[in-house]
Order: structure tokens, then C-alpha cells, then sequence
């Protein structure tokens, strides 16, 4: 599957014990465009790290790192999205069992993807047509969250597939090219 597997025993000592979050927990804490990028990095690492200890049996551990990702690095600081590691947690919350917390994981980041594509299907003539990478690249966005709704409920994925076909659909109708398949 191409994921490099890392000792999680020793990231989870690190991460729970000895990293410092910087007060990242401060409400009205100002975080510039680089220390935003930093902050999603750890937010994606907190996930992947819940992800291999929930696989590696340790769900107690996995829900300790989510609950300290909530905390240490909350929504009301880091806005939740794709980039900031919105589908990484629904998937880790999934794992570790919290079909609940994946599913509103999940639901915020599709949303503000789903804001996207919709903004970028509004546009008209050439706005539009400067437009389609971005608009593929959150149709990207839209099928790994998917893949993250069918952890949690075959209702839900087949809902947001659904969706996403239609989206895809209106792309192609206002002349949008989708990649072809690689051969």
C-alpha cells in the first residue's frame, strides 16, 4: 500500500509526553500561512499515528492521540479541511472504533470541499476554464473522503458517491475535462 510504517510506540511516548504544542489550545491565538502548514502536518502525523496503533490493536492508545489532537490542535485555531487532516481523522476515528467522531470528521471536511467545487462550477467562460485544476483537485479531495464514508457506513458512502457523480456530471456538462484513466 506504499505506507511507510514508523514506530508508533515511541511517536506515541513523544507526541503524549514530551512534544510541545505551542498553546495552540489559546482561543484568538493568530497563527501565520507557515505555522498553519506546521500545524496540519501535525494534525495528519496525529492521525496516521492513531491510525497505526489502532491497527496495531492499541485502540485505547489511538483514541489518547485523537482526543489530544482535538485538544492540543482544536478546529477553532486550525480550521478543519482536507489539507489540515480533516479526512485523515475521520479515517483514525473510524479505526479506533468512534463511528460518531469519523462521521462529523468526515462531514466538515466534505463540506468545505464540497463549498469549493460548487464555487468553481459557478464560475462562467474563461473563469471557469482557469478554474479546473483547482476544481479537480478538491474532486480528488471529495473521492479520499469517500473512501473514508465507507469506513463508517455503506449508506453514507453510497450517498456521497452519489453526489460526488453528480458534481463530476455538471463539471463535464460546463465543459470540464476529467483525466482519462492511466492505461
Amino acid at each position: 500500500d506504499g505506507a511507510q510504517r514508523f514506530d508508533a510506540e515511541k511517536t506515541y511516548d513523544a507526541v503524549m509526553k514530551r512534544f510541545k504544542y505551542g498553546n495552540l489550545s489559546q482561543p484568538g491565538l493568530y497563527i501565520d500561512e507557515t505555522t498553519m502548514g506546521m500545524c496540519w502536518t501535525h494534525r495528519r502525523l496525529l492521525a496516521r499515528l492513531a491510525m497505526q496503533l489502532a491497527a496495531d490493536g492499541e485502540k485505547q492508545k489511538a483514541v489518547n492521540v485523537l482526543n489530544k489532537a482535538e485538544k492540543e490542535i482544536p478546529e477553532y485555531n486550525v480550521p478543519l479541511n482536507f489539507m489540515s487532516g480533516g479526512a485523515d481523522m475521520a479515517r483514525a476515528w473510524a479505526l479506533a472504533g468512534n463511528m460518531k467522531k469519523a462521521q462529523a470528521y468526515a462531514d466538515k471536511t466534505w463540506r468545505v470541499v464540497s463549498q469549493y467545487v460548487n464555487f468553481y462550477l459557478s464560475l462562467q467562460g474563461n473563469a471557469f476554464i482557469n478554474e479546473q485544476q483547482s476544481c479537480l483537485q478538491n474532486f480528488y479531495y471529495m473521492q479520499d473522503i469517500c473512501n473514508a464514508y465507507r469506513m463508517i457506513s455503506p449508506k453514507l458512502y453510497d450517498a456521497k458517491m452519489r453526489e460526488f457523480m453528480s458534481l463530476t456530471q455538471r463539471y463535464q456538462a460546463k465543459g470540464g475535462q476529467l483525466p482519462s484513466p492511466q492505461q
